[in-house]
């Protein structure tokens, strides 16, 4: 792929500084390289990759998420309800090791109740920590060396504290047996019928940063963190605030167990939590 469009992917140059890299095509990931040449899918030998996950109501339902073990699901598109799930389990596994206090809340809490799951058309992840950590910035520093990079951890979009994962939709699986031998190049069991009307979903490609979704950080009010109680989302256990049911209420009205997206949506929903 890379030698027929004359690109090229390295060690070597994932280390370099992404600007230097601007208008040349050299790429510092394979995603990046993907995105540029409106690919969706990338085989390696250990993992499947996507510039750009989905989220429509013929792929993601809201239930649990539980990996594919195989195909088509291993191939097939990943949700960005499933990446929310995997910044959520990495970000709270973070806090916890710092010894920072969170809550879920809002849209979060309402999947978690509703479902044990990320509502599929919502973009983010809500979770509220203390105010006096959301005010000091080696809080950020903190996660994002905890996180190993793989995140930005900050101020972003209008001034407000959001984390982002720096790395693409990916699935960690041998891939060997998709090939016929190591002279195989198409990787045909790849390409089935049911996996191309998958991704067909996922178009037009967009390399918009909301695609991938992120995490919203709060300043968590003093009854949300002087009390809590527990959730679970994908089957994993989370922190949340004490009063439930009265939180719920009062952010979303006395139906909010009733989801307001409905029938063939696609793509991601502000209202969608409501």
């Amino acid at each position: 792929m890379a030698k027929l469009t004359n690109c090229e992917w390295t060690p070597e140059i994932t280390r370099v500084d992404r600007g230097s890299l601007e208008g040349s095509n050299n790429f510092p990931e394979y995603a990046s390289f993907g995105n540029k040449h409106q690919i969706l899918r990338i085989v390696t030998e250990n993992r499947i990759e996507w510039t750009a996950c989905v989220a429509n109501w013929k792929l993601c339902a809201e239930k649990p998420y539980v990996k594919p073990q195989g195909l088509p699901g291993i191939a097939a598109p990943i949700c960005c309800s499933a990446v929310l799930g995997q910044m959520l389990a990495d970000f709270t596994w973070a806090l916890n090791k710092l010894g920072l206090e969170y809550r879920l809340i809002y849209g979060t809490l309402l999947g978690a109740v509703r479902s044990q799951a990320i509502i599929p058309w919502t973009h983010d992840i809500d979770i509220a920590i203390s105010k006096s950590a959301i005010v000091n910035k080696s809080t950020f520093v903190a996660l994002r060396k905890e996180l190993g990079g793989l995140y930005y951890v900050g101020n972003s979009y209008m001034d407000t504290p959001r984390a982002h994962m720096l790395v693409p939709p990916y699935i960690e699986v041998d891939t060997a047996p998709f090939f016929d031998g190591p002279y195989d190049l198409d990787g045909n069991a790849l390409f089935s019928d049911e996996i191309d009307e998958r991704v067909k979903g996922m178009l037009p490609i967009s390399d918009n940063w909301r695609e991938r979704g992120y995490i919203d950080l709060y300043g968590g009010h003093l009854v949300w963190m002087n009390d809590s109680s527990l959730v679970v989302i994908n089957n994993q256990t989370f922190t949340t605030v004490k009063e439930v049911d009265y939180e719920l209420k009062n952010w979303y009205g006395e139906s909010y167990s009733e989801p307001s997206v409905k029938g063939n949506w696609v793509g991601f929903s502000d209202a969608g939590t409501a």
